[in-house]
């Protein structure tokens, strides 16, 4: 898909794919970090009209995890 033909539709659908095939919130948001990152550098360009708004998913809070005695 062309890259100046992407919507917030198309991100749905695209997140939509993710979910389905298993993909954690974590590693949805990387990805859609990385269009995000993409739409901000054409748009600086020229190459695409606006920046694309991407939301976010609501990650789990990383896990708190204590050394062992033999590890410290």
């Amino acid at each position: 898909m062309p890259f100046n033909t992407l919507n917030l539709e198309s991100i749905d659908r695209f997140v939509q794919f993710l979910t389905e095939k298993g993909n954690s919130h974590g590693t949805i948001n990387r990805k859609l970090a990385t269009l995000s990152k993409m739409s901000g550098f054409a748009a600086e360009r020229g190459w695409v009209s606006a920046k694309i708004r991407v939301g976010f998913r609501k990650e789990r809070q990383g896990r708190i995890r204590f050394f062992s005695a033999t590890e410290r």
